[in-house]
């Protein structure tokens, strides 16, 4: 049974007897990462599956991955401080804190049979979870956990400071202005079955909201803003999902969807820049942000310009390869993907993609030929090395 690779870890089978296997596509990790935080232009943390937690101190130029002994995807992470951190594991419901800097991370407590995506901490001790339906409030550093009763179908936490706080529920924002001792509603969204998958405040008055609604069927993706505090919203519909949201001033801001936008009039009008984020992390002009399943990347222009800090040929799956020598490897995959190494690994490129969810399952050489074959009958085959390639389709019958 052929194995799944997740990410892009291509293998070189070695010709020696005693064979060994090298890590070395994408550099220099290759699990999938799901949030990024930077405490200011220098430390930085991002986390992702298989229990990936690692970290910079010098604003992205190297990462270092952080030990541990967790092998659960984990959903959230948050710093308070650059030593003190917390964590959430997406099936085991557990909560990991750190107090140097993430050395060490030991259990600290287990929400479960709760289940949160979400964790923001205000100080060492008071901190809140939340996701899906529940907001969880604890005030010893994560041990144990107590639901708030007055708060529903939560997802999503922000606090300005550490007595002002925002969670989004369904259709609903709440706030704090006493450090989670009491919620209110505030305003009415002029949305559908609406989720906030992100917030962010400036102030009291000015918030912004990007999430999912659902409008007899068809689903919506909608930026939702408020400069009074939640006495009136305005809304922005996108055409694909909207998943985190930062605004410099009141006019302008950005939004991660699948690009990332920019607006300078307060949301009304956006404009994709080149590049594509799942989710971001801004100090001043330095700005951070995942892209795609295993790529971060950087831009200190606020997005004019950016550089690649974990880097990837591309992000999707392989799910075959070819070594026709010591020097040449072939890999095929989801995206009807063709990646190659013409130096025995030290350098790869993608020779080959296609727009869509089809995919190649298996790849062959016959001398200086290269065939691929995949879903719907697809074959690719080129006849020097991968420089030039012709599509193939056989119907069956």
């Amino acid at each position: 049974m052929k194995v799944l690779i997740s990410s892009i870890l291509i293998f070189i089978i070695s010709t020696l007897v005693m064979a060994q296997w090298e890590w070395q596509n994408p550099t220099p990790f290759g699990n999938g990462l799901t949030e990024v935080q930077f405490l200011n232009s220098s430390v930085g943390y991002a986390c992702g599956y298989g229990g990936t937690i690692i970290k910079t101190i010098n604003g992205g130029e190297n990462w270092i991955a952080l030990e541990n002994d967790i092998n659960d995807l984990i959903i959230d992470i948050f710093f308070i401080t650059e030593e003190t951190g917390w964590l959430i594991t997406y099936n085991s419901h557990e909560i990991y804190e750190t107090t140097n800097g993430g050395e060490d991370w030991e259990v600290n407590g287990n929400l479960s049979p709760k289940y949160a995506t979400s964790i923001w901490f205000i100080d060492e001790m008071k901190g809140f979870a939340s996701g899906y339906q529940y907001l969880l409030s604890t005030s010893d550093g994560g041990s144990t956990w107590e639901e708030i009763n007055s708060v529903y179908l939560t997802n999503e936490i922000y606090f300005l400071d550490s007595n002002v706080g925002f969670v989004g529920g369904f259709n609903v924002i709440y706030k704090t202005t006493n450090s989670g001792s009491s919620w209110t509603t505030i305003g009415s969204l002029p949305t559908f079955d609406f989720t906030p998958s992100k917030i962010y405040a400036i102030d009291q008055n000015k918030i912004f909201l990007v999430g999912t609604g659902n409008f007899f069927g068809n689903t919506i993706y909608s930026f939702v803003k408020t400069t009074n505090g939640g006495t009136n919203w305005d809304t922005t519909n996108f055409q694909y999902w909207l998943t985190d949201v930062y605004f410099k001033t009141t006019a302008e801001g950005w939004v991660c969807s699948d690009k990332i936008y920019k607006t300078m009039d307060q949301g009304n009008n956006w404009v994709p820049t080149d590049f594509s984020g799942v989710n971001f992390s801004f100090y001043e002009n330095q700005t951070w942000a995942i892209s795609g399943r295993n790529v971060l990347i950087h831009s200190d222009d606020f997005w004019i310009t950016a550089d690649q800090q974990i880097k990837s040929i591309f992000s999707g799956f392989l799910w075959n390869g070819a070594v026709k020598d010591s020097n040449i490897v072939f890999g095929c995959g989801s995206n009807e993907t063709i990646v190659g190494s013409f130096d025995g690994g030290k350098t790869w490129k993608k020779y080959f993609d296609s727009p869509g969810n089809s995919y190649l399952n298996s790849l062959a050489f016959k001398d200086d030929a290269i065939w691929a074959v995949g879903e719907h009958g697809k074959i690719i085959h080129s006849n020097d090395n991968g420089n030039t390639w012709n599509e193939l389709s056989v119907n069956a019958s």
